[in-house]
């Protein structure tokens, strides 16, 4: 493992400083859910109290974009809510121009001269075709962290992954909501932007997605971790690489394990009282 960078002043001393700050150490700071830890406290536009235990994404997160922490990185990320996350990467990545996508328009308030929002829907092709035509050098990073609704998951996928430089990664968070059969039937924040009619998510759909991702022939990595959120790296060269044997991490087949089969008496408990 490479140590970190020795100086005593300038730029370099610096830059030997963030060194020894983790990204889960900022995450924790602000209060981000990617922490292993957090107690995100009420904030001024509505959004309620959630503390408990974070998702520890940032260990995974480090893993992979470490290398990049230095870099003048462009990094896209869908769902901006209260501008932690943003500031976070702002943190992480000195040298990044970070873009944000949400559907709600208060979110432009997060703009600096490093940060850039886009208002609309994850799922509305002009709005995913305008972003890359603001940014026509494309992305190194775009992360999901949006609706988690499948059908926009996928939308956003199929819209944004051509935009991603050669090389950079895709980044899906929170698989496991694919679950919840009744998510996105209602809109339940400003996250969403659904019709009433929506049909829920399926589990199965999102299995079949991240199949079909894994067996493009320009992703030359893909992995599961923590059977939450999925890493995709596009290849540098289409068909020049050797390609990844996708036994890494979690695997597609375990992330919906079946329900159990229970009695009346066990569904009813269930019900009333909640996964057992």
């Amino acid at each position: 493992m490479i140590g970190p960078r020795r100086a005593t002043s300038g730029p370099a001393a610096e830059q030997t400083t963030l060194d020894t700050i983790s990204l889960d150490d900022i995450a924790c700071q602000l209060g981000t859910d990617k922490s292993t830890r957090r107690s995100l406290a009420p904030t001024d536009d509505g959004y309620a109290a959630r503390p408990g235990q974070g998702h520890g994404y940032t260990i995974y997160y480090e893993h992979y974009l470490r290398p990049l922490r230095f870099e003048p990185l462009r990094l896209l990320e869908i769902g901006v809510l209260d501008g932690k996350s943003l500031l976070m990467w702002k943190k992480y990545f000195p040298h990044a121009m970070l873009y944000g996508l949400d559907i709600d328009p208060s979110c432009s308030r997060f703009e600096d001269d490093r940060t850039k929002i886009f208002v609309g829907n994850q799922a509305d092709r002009s709005v995913l075709a305008h972003i890359g035509e603001q940014v026509p050098g494309g992305f190194d990073v775009i992360i999901d962290d949006g609706s988690h609704y499948v059908r926009h998951v996928i939308a956003s996928f199929n819209g944004l992954f051509k935009h991603l430089k050669p090389g950079g990664i895709y980044v899906i968070e929170d698989l496991h909501v694919a679950a919840w059969t009744s998510w996105g039937r209602v809109s339940f924040n400003r996250g969403m932007d659904l019709e009433q009619a929506a049909q829920g998510n399926d589990p199965e759909e999102m299995t079949r997605f991240l199949a079909s991702v894994r067996g493009r022939g320009d992703v030359i990595d893909f992995a599961v971790h923590l059977k939450k959120i999925c890493f995709v790296r596009k290849a540098s060269r289409t068909g020049a690489e050797d390609r990844c044997r996708w036994e890494r991490g979690d695997r597609l087949e375990d992330l919906f394990p079946p329900e159990p089969k229970r009695s009346l008496l066990q569904k009813i408990a269930v019900r009333l009282l909640g996964p057992f």
